[in-house]
């Protein structure tokens, strides 16, 4: 993405000021409807250092911007004071081109993503991954609600919303709470649906959202994996739930490990749904995974050789496409997990490759 796609609109003037990792927001206030009494259950949590990092891009933002929420899982990292890798910000302001210029010149990279609106932008800056929504609080509290009233909230942590520069937390469904003094504990609490595609969907971004944002997972969202992954899915389920768990399967390797990712694909969804897929036998992916990863090129990753190591017995020609469920699951917008590209025509150049040497 270049510079003018970036922008994309006329730039205006804009002022603000940077203060360290203080942020002082410019002095215009926000117009709130009355529709959502959200400001009422606002609790001011103890102030912590915001990492440099981000507050670089919040000071940024504070030359157009007045007001700034930060957004989701990162909250719950900063709660333990540790550094995020990924943070979501939803700020509000008449020129958010004037804010996108100011983190052009500050330097970040955008990434493209055609699934991005105007009012949206995503970008890295130094290590980290960022998305900034232009949306009022009010705005971004009723869209919450609703996601959860109509079952489309599937974590609740993703309603957490903290004022940088207050420090008072928005936190509706109470997954945060405090222990041992400064330390805290928060929950992975999830929708549950009878429906085994969305439930497997559920379930494989809970376990990856567990491990970047540390979350403690609820006896009630443990009691629902559980009764998932020993599900055994009808054959039109398993072929598509298949073709889930090898797509994203890469991704639980790099944050679940090799010995938690084995113990989940053994479990009967698991195994009945890659032997549909990929004719796989779930008892032989670890000793593919070992052969493969002792003949591949070391440009190949262990997640892309994990994904070779599941496809290895398939038939190209007859793998289930990637459904849109798992599509979703891979998007920015739907899971904000860092994950690296993984993709079956990378792992079909390996196979290939070892299979001809």
């Amino acid at each position: 993405m270049n510079r003018r796609e970036f922008l994309s609109g006329t730039l205006a003037a804009a002022v603000g000021l940077e203060v360290g990792n203080s942020i002082e927001l410019s002095s215009r206030k926000e117009n709130l409807s009355s529709s959502v009494n959200w400001e009422e259950i606002l609790v001011e949590i103890p102030k912590f250092e915001i990492p440099q990092t981000l507050s670089n891009v919040l000071n940024s933002l504070a030359v157009s911007c007045y007001s700034m929420y930060l957004t989701g899982g990162a909250i719950t990292v900063l709660l333990r004071k540790l550094e995020s890798s990924v943070y979501e910000l939803i700020v509000s302001t008449p020129n958010f081109t004037g804010a996108k210029k100011d983190l052009f010149l500050l330097g970040v990279v955008p990434i493209a993503n055609p699934e991005e609106h105007g009012n949206r932008v995503a970008f890295h800056y130094k290590d980290a991954l960022f998305y900034v929504e232009n949306i009022s609080m009010d705005s971004f509290a009723q869209r919450k609600i609703f996601e959860f009233q109509r079952g489309l909230l599937a974590f609740s942590h993703r309603a957490l919303a903290l004022n940088p520069v207050t420090f008072k937390l928005w936190d509706p469904y109470k997954v945060c709470s405090q222990v041992d003094g400064d330390g805290w504990k928060i929950q992975l609490q999830s929708k549950c649906t009878t429906d085994l595609l969305s439930g497997t969907s559920v379930i494989l971004e809970g376990l990856l959202e567990a491990c970047v944002f540390k979350l403690s997972s609820s006896s009630s969202f443990n009691a629902y994996q559980n009764d998932v992954l020993n599900t055994n899915p009808t054959s039109a389920d398993a072929l598509l739930i298949g073709g889930m768990l090898a797509d994203t399967a890469p991704s639980l390797l790099h944050y679940l490990g090799m010995d938690r990712l084995m113990k989940m694909l053994s479990t009967p969804l698991a195994n009945a749904s890659l032997q549909a897929a990929f004719q796989k036998d779930v008892s032989k992916v670890y000793s593919d995974y070992l052969n493969l990863r002792a003949r591949a090129k070391n440009s190949y990753t262990d997640e892309d050789v994990l994904l070779a190591a599941i496809m290895i017995d398939s038939d190209s020609k007859a793998e289930p496409a990637l459904m849109p469920q798992v599509a979703m699951l891979r998007s920015p917008n739907y899971n904000v997990c860092p994950r690296r590209n993984y993709n079956r025509n990378k792992a079909r150049i390996l196979i290939n490759e070892v299979l001809l040497t």
